[in-house]
């Protein structure tokens, strides 16, 4: 996968500085890019060049503001992409 290619579809959610806050027009973004990424990619993200997309857009656009605790939010919005990406892919099977 084409990692910046990736962070260019993902940049729209976290480049905003509210992106960690799980507030619903965060969550709105994130939904928004994923949307583009499995428009992009296919709903097979790989959970590593997700973290790592996201990992090295946070370091460019927040690295002032990056906390101990983004790792693990970052961790949790990977493996929430996953869980999507595996519900459209499973979908799309039965209805094709």
């Amino acid at each position: 996968m084409n990692i910046s290619e990736l962070k260019s579809v993902l940049r729209p959610w976290v480049i905003p500085q509210t992106w960690p806050s799980r507030h619903p027009c965060d969550n709105e973004r994130f939904n928004r890019a994923i949307k583009s990424a499995f428009d992009l990619f296919g709903t097979t993200i790989n959970y590593d060049d997700f973290v790592d997309a996201v990992t090295l857009l946070a370091n460019e656009h927040h690295q002032d503001e990056i906390s101990n605790g983004n790792d693990e939010f970052i961790s949790e919005y990977a493996k929430r992409a996953e869980i999507i990406g595996s519900y459209l892919f499973d979908n799309l099977l039965l209805k094709g």
